[in-house]
């Protein structure tokens, strides 16, 4: 007497290209896959796909459902054997299988494609489009691609120049873009401050003239011309450089805000992509021992932290500089002005150094 098993039975008994031919998929000989990684013990499998799951790598893209998993490398013909391999999908061309790949690259910095030796049911991820236009007037201030894929680029602009009495401001916008294809973008948005209308501006002067009218009468003090009466301040973002030595793009970039007495004071923000997002955080010690920070960031470097306690994730930050009391021509030191901690932020510390 026949037997009917469970579909659920039936799914795992059936082999990786087979369960995949499930949703009517036709075989196509010699496709591309793309894989995230491989591992010869399946403990170590389940710890890379727990780790990209952290990463969030699929936030431009969606793939086949059951995907990404993993599979016995033999299961797909022309892959070594004896391997647990993450397989993000399968595309019928190079060009849509690197398209797909450049989407997870900036968290998966190790993932690849490779033709297969013989038929595979296609199972290639769909991008998720981003309908973003340049806006009119845009100048691109820089542009750093992905060291695995030239076309996969960060990318500055600034774009929205605009004044405000005598107050001129824009805002910064970063792009990550592959070819012609926008995967996300974000804003930083400059502003004009303080005493911005004519208005405002007359009933500033008169202020000020009383506070002094009022200092020669002995009545006042001087620390009452401290604050701003008569300005329209400008908080604009400026970019600053790009991280040299890093192993992905980097931006630094500073802002402007009001400190005591509503004195501008700037600080350093690194913008870059982690965890599915473009991400920055701000300088993490407004005490640093720099009365302008901003100056080292033009020309930055990154290495390898070698302070007590520090990981992989941390780096040092600094420049190159003649040595004080050097000859003229003798040999540049490293001068550490501070440290980067990267995670699904960067956070930048200011510290003594």
């Amino acid at each position: 007497m026949l037997r009917t098993l469970p579909v659920a039975v039936l799914a795992l008994l059936l082999p990786w290209r087979l369960e995949a031919a499930a949703p009517r998929a036709k075989p196509q000989e010699n496709p591309w896959v793309i894989l995230l990684g491989s591992k010869q013990r399946p403990a170590e499998a389940q710890a890379l796909l727990a780790s990209l799951e952290e990463k969030k790598p699929l936030q431009w893209l969606k793939p086949t459902e059951g995907f990404p998993k993993l599979v016995a490398s033999e299961s797909l013909p022309g892959l070594a054997p004896g391997l647990r391999v993450l397989v993000l999908g399968v595309c019928g061309s190079r060009e849509t299988a690197l398209a797909a790949r450049a989407r997870v690259l900036p968290m998966v910095p190790d993932a690849y494609v490779k033709q297969l030796s013989g038929p595979a049911p296609l199972a290639c991820p769909n991008p998720i489009p981003l309908n973003a236009r340049l806006p009119k007037g845009a100048v691109q201030l820089a542009s750093v691609p992905f060291k695995q894929d030239k076309a996969l680029v960060l990318s500055l602009y600034q774009v929205n120049a605009r004044s405000v009495m005598e107050c001129k401001t824009h805002d910064l916008l970063f792009r990550l873009e592959y070819g012609r294809e926008v995967l996300t973008e974000q804003t930083h948005t400059g502003d004009c401050t303080g005493v911005c209308t004519p208005e405002a501006k007359q009933e500033g002067e008169a202020k000020v003239a009383e506070i002094q009218k009022r200092i020669e009468n002995d009545e006042g003090s001087m620390s009452e011309l401290d604050y701003n009466f008569v300005e329209c301040i400008s908080l604009t973002p400026e970019f600053l450089g790009v991280l040299g030595g890093y192993e992905r793009p980097l931006f630094f970039v500073s802002s402007t805000s009001l400190a005591h007495h509503d004195v501008p004071k700037r600080t350093v923000h690194p913008v870059g992509v982690a965890c599915g997002e473009l991400t920055g955080s701000v300088d993490g010690d407004d005490s640093g021992p720099y009365s302008d920070p901003v100056k080292y960031f033009t020309h930055a470097e990154a290495r390898r932290s070698t302070k007590e306690g520090a990981d992989e994730h941390t780096f040092d930050i600094g420049v190159w500089e003649q040595s004080p009391g050097a000859a003229d021509g003798g040999p540049p030191v490293w001068k550490t002005v501070a440290t980067l901690t990267e995670g699904c932020d960067f956070y930048l510390s200011m510290g003594e150094h």
